[in-house]
């Protein structure tokens, strides 16, 4: 029942390419854009630069999804994959992208301050700011438009930097050539049909390092964002899990399983066992890419697998515990909700962005008792030398983490007189 489970889940997973694309794509995107961004600068010791960027958006970008959703839905897709596309759409629509994903690690990190004003007010004040960011009327539809059918000029946005601030200008640039590469990479996939598609983002050299907070050996930008990225990425799978199951309850198939005389512990362990294997075997492939992208090295294997094997096994828990949740609520609204803010919030606090612990030791403390953090933690400390027996409280954290969890999990599991 198990290998059948496993196959089934895995097979759902292949079919929609959306979701490969944000769970293996996207972690290379934000790791190609970080470790160039702040690599150089880290490298150089500019660290205190503050950088002003004014944003300015001269359209609409609903109104832009909506007149791209529209076409699409022409193609007359089924609902689900519709639905797959209209999200892809949604993630890939580059204010939004800039918005939620690129700017705000390096906000945090202290490296650039955003402010989105309109075009008035940047002519105003343009000598507040570094550069001003001008993004064209429906640059959204014009982009998406290009990408899904291959017609008209590649539309473009217009930077205009200030003199004076070199550096600073310099790294809001190197940023948007980062995001403009990661489009490129997503169009040749497209176009590939999700095969062949190149490995090698970019030919720049990959400088840049964190400085640790032991007396080893520094760890370079790309090998921190890959650890970083990785573990926050891995948590999307358990909402991924959750949102499949109760799409199967939906459609009876959760009720025919049972009319097979499978337990309901069977059925969540199936959840769990399929969360976890999911969640290594992205863990493999996206580490795996980053040895020949990022030359990103391990120098234990064996303690490297130990701490992968256990954040899959956490991540299988929280499968078991959104997909109770989901089905005593009968709706997404436990694994969206995870997946679009927790997910965000744990990441911030495991490290995955920055180092936390140049803001506050309590936030660092308590970000390793996330799962995320606990292996993060883990897998630096593998990367800058340590054995086994530093990286025991790591694996001790997302022991007790996965078997509180998932006996959560289980125990609100709807039995057959609460099922809705």
């Amino acid at each position: 029942m198990l290998g059948t489970f496993l196959k089934k889940q895995i097979l759902l997973m292949v079919r929609n390419r959306q979701e490969i694309i944000v769970l293996l794509i996207m972690p290379f995107v934000l790791i190609s854009i970080l470790g160039f961004a702040l690599g150089n600068l880290l490298n150089r010791g500019e660290i205190d630069l503050n950088a002003k960027l004014a944003v300015v958006h001269h359209g609409d970008e609903e109104e832009d999804l909506a007149k791209i959703k529209k076409e699409t839905a022409e193609w007359q897709m089924p609902a689900e994959q519709q639905r797959a596309m209209e999200e892809a759409l949604r993630a890939m629509a580059p204010l939004s992208l800039l918005k939620k994903e690129v700017f705000p690690p390096l906000e945090s990190e202290g490296l650039l301050k955003v402010e989105y004003i309109s075009g008035d007010e940047a002519e105003k004040r343009k000598k507040d700011f570094a550069a001003i960011l001008e993004i064209p009327e429906h640059f959204t539809y014009d982009l998406l438009h290009y990408f899904l059918f291959e017609e008209g000029e590649k539309p473009k946005l217009s930077l205009t930097v200030r003199e004076g601030n070199e550096i600073s200008s310099q790294m809001i640039e190197d940023i948007l050539l980062q995001v403009e590469k990661q489009y490129a990479i997503f169009r040749a996939i497209g176009k590939t049909g999700g095969e062949g598609a190149p490995l090698q983002l970019t030919d720049a050299p990959m400088e840049g390092s964190f400085e640790t907070v032991s007396k080893s050996e520094p760890i370079d930008a790309f090998t921190y964002y890959t650890a970083g990225m990785g573990v926050m990425f891995a948590l999307y799978i358990a909402s991924n899990m959750a949102s499949y199951a109760l799409r199967e309850k939906r459609s009876n198939v959760f009720h025919r399983i049972m009319l097979a005389d499978v337990k309901r512990g069977a059925y969540l362990f199936g959840i769990f066992a399929s969360g976890a294997m999911l969640a290594f075997i992205q863990i493999m492939i996206l580490f795996g890419l980053s040895f020949f992208v990022y030359k990103v090295k391990w120098p234990d294997l064996a303690s490297f697998f130990l701490v992968s094997a256990f954040l899959s096994l956490a991540v299988g828990s929280i499968s078991v515990l959104l997909t109770s949740v989901n089905y005593k609520l009968n709706s997404e609204n436990a694994s969206n909700l995870f997946s679009s803010i927790i997910v965000s919030i744990f990441a911030f606090l495991g490290g995955s962005y920055f180092p936390v612990s140049q803001i506050s030791e309590t936030l660092q403390n308590l970000g390793s008792y996330t799962p995320n953090g606990a292996a993060f933690s883990g897998y630096l400390k593998i990367l800058q030398g340590y054995g086994i027996s530093e990286i025991s409280p790591s694996l001790l954290a997302l022991g007790i983490f996965t078997a509180i969890i998932f006996c959560i999990g289980i125990f609100l599991f709807p039995g057959r007189r609460n099922e809705a």
